[in-house]
């Protein structure tokens, strides 16, 4: 039997040749171009830091070109400041003038050795850096290949040309699309980190130097606990790639009443297929991948009456909870709405990190989906429940607690409910879907 547990029934198709229903196929979508960005940032951060290497030698050129204009203003000699000033001119306009001839005047000479040390210091500095360079193409190339052959098979024609084109450009020398990549990093919000900002060792992660694995899923610590949790919801791209990839020919498709993009979270899964998502990811990368435990969601969600803090109704577009913009889904959904006095820019789900994070720098904590915990619901989960401020279920949902190995916990909000308390806990039989429901991953670490 299947419970509706939101507003919205879905309809669940099973599919044996294996394809995911096409949602912003065709040229690239957001999600792609930003995992492009970060393969690419590294690429112009490395001609960046070069280039911040060189300017800061022509500073110090400049500054002793000042020192000696002064020197030599004080000996008389007009022409030689004029000399002088012209270099440090040129310099100060991003122009590289001829250089000095010495022509047996004292401080002129000495002025051109300064030249000459300077343009020493840039040649070894460029052929230092080029090798850092070309070591980050390479990187980034076979990363932009890999991608290449997965949008092929995944017959993402025209997103792969378009890739195609830019693997060119950066192979015959040209770093504008790598500098590009770099803009969008910078400008993308929680979209997109630069690669300065990240790491590719899971146990170095910080809350503001996230782990970032294959998928572009960022991950950061949770005081008191072993594990990582992403900072956003599993998103439809993610999903997508697993049915891809890792189901072959035993495909899966699902889709809601309403209209998602692929960076929107993955909804209609069910508890089993959460944690298949998770199998499939730990045997790609090498670590341990799951859905948090309730205890690690509490930490997660932090102290506050709500994952907010403690102001009710919450500021304008905190969350994305149910507020005056449900109001366009039907007149039911109006009639039903609780009056708390707010509205935000989404009545279905939105796109991963669209809101505020919060504490621990998670997003969607309080709303935009339901999320599946590892636990089964039992009384002394809906002890917690109640103790929060939390609901009664129906007959049937307090039957099956009862049992305590019928349902499984659902911690957080979702874009229809006003009922987003920190402490509240949903509760969902492992087998049933809704589109009101999704999951979060954790990256369990090492052992110390």
């Amino acid at each position: 039997m299947m419970r509706a547990t939101g507003r919205f029934y879905v309809v669940v198709i099973l599919l044996a040749h294996g394809t995911l229903l096409a949602q912003g196929d065709g040229a690239m979508n957001a999600s792609e171009k930003s995992r492009i960005a970060r393969i690419l940032t590294p690429v112009a951060e490395a001609e960046a830091k070069k280039q911040k290497a060189v300017e800061g030698l022509v500073g110090k050129y400049v500054a002793d070109l000042k020192s000696a204009e002064i020197e030599v203003a004080r000996s008389g000699d007009l022409e030689a400041v004029r000399a002088i000033r012209a270099e440090r001119e040129a310099w100060e306009k991003g122009e590289s003038a001829p250089g000095f001839d010495a022509a047996g005047k004292r401080v002129l000479a000495k002025v051109a050795t300064l030249r000459k040390k300077l343009d020493a210091e840039i040649q070894t500095l460029e052929k230092e850096t080029q090798r850092m360079l070309e070591q980050e193409k390479a990187k980034a190339i076979r990363a932009l290949d890999a991608m290449k052959v997965e949008l092929t098979r995944a017959t993402r024609i025209d997103a792969a040309l378009e890739l195609d084109k830019q693997i060119d450009e950066l192979k015959s020398g040209s770093l504008d699309v790598a500098r590009a990549a770099a803009d969008r990093a910078g400008e993308s919000g929680a979209g997109t980190f630069r690669s300065g900002d990240t790491t590719s060792n899971p146990s170095e992660a910080t809350k503001d130097r996230p782990f970032i694995n294959s998928l572009g899923m960022p991950f950061v610590p949770i005081k008191g606990t072993r594990v990582l949790f992403c900072i956003w919801e599993t998103r439809i791209s993610d999903f997508k790639t697993y049915l891809l990839l890792g189901l072959g020919r035993h495909g899966w498709s699902s889709s809601p009443a309403f209209r998602q993009e692929p960076d929107h979270p993955m909804v209609v899964v069910t508890w089993d297929d959460a944690n298949a998502f998770c199998a499939w990811l730990s045997k790609q990368e090498g670590h341990e991948y799951r859905l948090p435990t309730d205890e690690e969601w509490d930490r997660a969600v932090g102290r506050g009456k709500y994952p907010w803090g403690e102001d009710w109704p919450p500021k304008k577009s905190v969350e994305n909870i149910r507020g005056d913009e449900c109001s366009v889904n039907s007149p039911a959904e109006a009639s039903a709405r609780t009056s708390i006095s707010y509205k935000d820019d989404h009545p279905n789900t939105a796109p991963v990190g669209s809101y505020m994070a919060n504490k621990a720098g998670l997003y969607d904590m309080g709303g935009n989906v339901q999320e599946w915990v590892q636990d089964s619901y039992t009384e002394a989960v809906f002890k917690k429940h109640k103790e929060g401020g939390g609901f009664n279920f129906g007959p049937e949902t307090m039957a099956d607690i009862k049992k305590g190995n019928i349902c499984r916990v659902l911690r957080g909000g979702y874009f229809g409910s006003a009922g987003v308390r920190s402490s509240y806990r949903g509760a969902q039989q492992a087998s049933e879907r809704s589109a009101t429901v999704g999951f979060r991953c954790v990256l369990v670490l090492p052992s110390p």
